[in-house]
């Protein structure tokens, strides 16, 4: 009869649409059932056998993610009941904020559990002060690499036009190799945004991301981090990758000194960017040796302007990153202002539009940006664009011979003509003024 109702038990546990699992006392899964396949996307057979261990990873496509998830705190394995704030994550990638009950089974002959229960929970609320600090922590960590993970994975690069097509790949190749990566392109194109989807979205992404300002940092401070990302021991600054913003502004002797680094620590992952081509700069200006170690992989990402067919699903893709920060959910932006936007230059590429769409929806209070709610700042840099250059027909010399014929007139015009007063006003000495006057031509009342 215990063997039928212990068999009944399994069929229901197995088949339930609940999402329960059961691990054993080493944390290792025994049942994953029905309702945790529908609501984590990975099968049965994917997860059961696994053992469960407290890692915290952002990337969904990795069976420890969910592990690390499921993996019980200690005070569990000590008889405790628990309820544990998570970030669940689906294998398509999606993240759900979820309780997970953790309750300890217990034989009568054993002090401590020899399996332990997990339920896992849809949590609707915020409320999460009772929960003990250690769990709490856990939680701001693996929410904070979910938030990495979805921020610079490869699905946060809009590629549909051919340029930047050809950056996804790329990049899909230095993200599977160690070797060194150059970002070339101009001011706002996104070139840190590539960088950390580089490092995160590789085997190296769960190490640190370090970048470093070379244009703003002072000399002693690129020195000293140089100095202590050298010094320290190997295994502090293993794997971790070292962002270099604007190398080119890299002072000569700190280039000396970092080209001595890289050839002696091949533990440390490079990037660096720059506005233009390092490779064109002269000898003097750019070590041509350190050059070469910048460069094995050179991606060069497009201006804004050179890419309008990602303009509709980029400025979608922005309005919905923003939107996890805003009551009111913008879907899009109208017909209209996609226009506007594709006859606009971009001078400042995606930062410009990033900064274009964050203003129009604090002016947006429906669910579509219209060109009423676009910012003041973007409506005059689309005029002045509008507006078409004066043919020049003159030269320089005749320009300013015009100009200041003009000014001249003025003001002996506004004294009555008198030299004195005009020569004081335009704060030269009277003599000069008699000269420019001869010069130009300029016929006056007689000196007074």
């Amino acid at each position: 009869m215990a063997q039928r109702v212990r068999k009944g038990l399994a069929t229901w546990l197995t088949g339930s649409s609940s999402p329960i699992f059961v691990l054993d006392h080493r944390r290792v899964v025994l049942v994953f059932n029905r309702g945790c396949e529908l609501q984590t996307g990975w099968s049965a057979g994917d997860v059961i056998g696994k053992t469960c261990q407290l890692i915290s990873r952002g990337n969904p496509e990795l069976i420890e993610t969910l592990t690390g998830t499921l993996c019980p705190p200690e005070s569990v394995l000590q008889g405790e009941s628990v309820v544990v704030p998570s970030v669940l994550h689906r294998k398509s990638g999606e993240s759900q904020h979820v309780n997970i009950h953790f309750f300890p089974l217990v034989k009568e002959d054993s002090p401590t559990p020899s399996q332990i229960l997990g339920l896992i929970q849809h949590r609707d609320y915020d409320g999460i002060e009772l929960v003990p600090p250690s769990l709490l922590q856990r939680f701001e960590l693996e929410e904070h690499l979910s938030e990495l993970h979805r921020k610079y994975s490869s699905h946060s690069l809009i590629a549909v036009s051919a340029e930047m097509r050809r950056v996804a790949a790329q990049a899909q190749v230095a993200r599977n190799c160690s070797l060194a990566v150059h970002l070339v392109g101009e001011k706002g194109v996104g070139k840190e945004h590539v960088a950390r989807m580089i490092h995160y979205d590789s085997p190296l992404g769960e190490q640190r991301f370090l970048p470093v300002e070379c244009g703003t940092l002072s000399h002693f401070e690129l020195s000293r981090f140089l100095r202590r990302l050298f010094e320290q021991s190997e295994t502090e600054f293993e794997g971790c990758t070292v962002y270099l913003k604007n190398v080119e502004l890299l002072a000569g002797d700190l280039q000396v000194e970092l080209l001595d680094h890289m050839k002696s620590r091949d533990s440390i992952r490079w990037i660096s960017s720059s506005e233009k081509a390092i490779e064109n700069f002269d000898s003097e200006h750019f070590q041509r040796e350190l050059i070469c170690e910048l460069t094995p992989l050179t991606l060069a990402i497009p201006p804004l302007r050179d890419r309008q067919a990602d303009l509709p699903l980029l400025a979608t893709h922005l309005l919905q990153d923003a939107n996890r920060q805003r009551e009111i959910q913008i879907e899009d932006v109208s017909e209209e202002v996609l226009q506007e936007f594709e006859c606009y230059q971009w001078p400042g590429n995606v930062e410009e539009l990033s900064r274009v769409l964050f203003q129009a929806q604090q002016a947006c209070s429906g669910a579509i940006i219209e060109v009423e709610h676009l910012p003041v700042f973007f409506q005059a840099g689309r005029d002045a664009q509008s507006v078409r250059p004066r043919q020049i027909t003159q030269s320089l010399e005749e320009i300013l011979e015009a100009t200041e014929r003009e000014i001249i007139t003025q003001v002996l015009d506004s004294v009555q003509g008198n030299k004195s007063m005009a020569a004081e006003r335009l704060q030269v000495p009277r003599a000069k003024l008699y000269r420019r006057l001869a010069a130009l031509g300029i016929e006056s009342p007689g000196e007074s």
